[in-house]
């Protein structure tokens, strides 16, 4: 029991530090373009979205960044809505999270 907690604190640490690191690099982005746009994730899946809802994708720079995808996102699959148990490893995925960067609004990909 403990040791299922201890591995659950860790991956929320991790998943906050992503968001953390994620966001300065795309807001700053956007702010230096003079647009305002929403901070966005792409990469590829890298196992099968749990029933703890945190989806591990792989950017192009070969690193992997956890994140909680909320009930309340909008969850598309090849253009269809569909739960998150649809999704595939390997599936490429796009997140698209709040101005503030904090909540994921859009979680959608494309697979065969």
């Amino acid at each position: 029991m403990l040791h299922n907690r201890r591995r659950m604190t860790l991956m929320l640490l991790a998943l906050v530090a992503s968001f953390f690191t994620l966001n300065a690099v795309e807001i700053a982005d956007s702010a230096a373009k003079g647009r305002p746009r929403e901070p966005r994730l792409e990469g590829q899946l890298v196992s099968p979205i749990g029933a703890n809802r945190v989806a591990s994708v792989r950017l192009q720079n070969g690193q992997v960044r956890a994140i909680f995808i909320p009930t309340t996102a909008k969850v598309e699959r090849n253009d269809v809505r569909v739960p998150l148990s649809a999704f595939k490893a390997g599936d490429r995925v796009q997140a698209r999270f709040t101005p503030n960067g904090a909540t994921v609004t859009k979680f959608e990909g494309v697979g065969p």
